[in-house]
């Protein structure tokens, strides 16, 4: 904008269409809304080293303001997935302690079963541990 605003006054002025570019604020009110790829319409570079300079601010808007943007969300898309996977992992018991937790309820259960005295081989309390380990059908 710092470039191409006194570029588009110079032109402008040089060539006698004062009409639009009177001074170098408002061309920067030009520079700005060009570079953005709002352009409003309300100043417009009447000659052709006015329009060349327009092409190339616009054209320098879309390179350096709006390709950017899509790889600036992109890498903030990619680490917000990794966050949020950090928090469910951090969130969740760990799998080793599971696997430790459910060899020793097996082993509780094997214990209780063996101490049956009806030997029907399984009690309630062996039910529910099973039925913890595999989850609901």
């Amino acid at each position: 904008m710092a470039l191409f605003a006194p570029l588009v006054h110079l032109a402008e002025r040089e060539l006698g269409a004062r009409r639009d570019f009177t001074s170098v604020p408002a061309s920067y009110w030009w520079a700005v809304i060009s570079m953005t790829t709002v352009g409003y319409g309300d100043m417009v570079p009447r000659s052709v080293p006015g329009q060349v300079v327009a092409l190339s601010s616009i054209l320098s808007g879309i390179l350096l303001m709006a390709f950017p943007v899509t790889s600036i969300f992109h890498t903030f898309s990619r680490s917000y997935s990794e966050l949020k996977e950090q928090q469910q992992r951090a969130a969740s018991p760990e799998p080793a302690l599971r696997e430790d937790s459910t060899r020793s309820a097996s082993a509780s259960a094997t214990e209780a079963s063996s101490q049956d005295p009806e030997g029907s081989g399984e009690t309630g309390d062996s039910a529910d541990l099973a039925w913890a380990r595999t989850g609901p059908a």
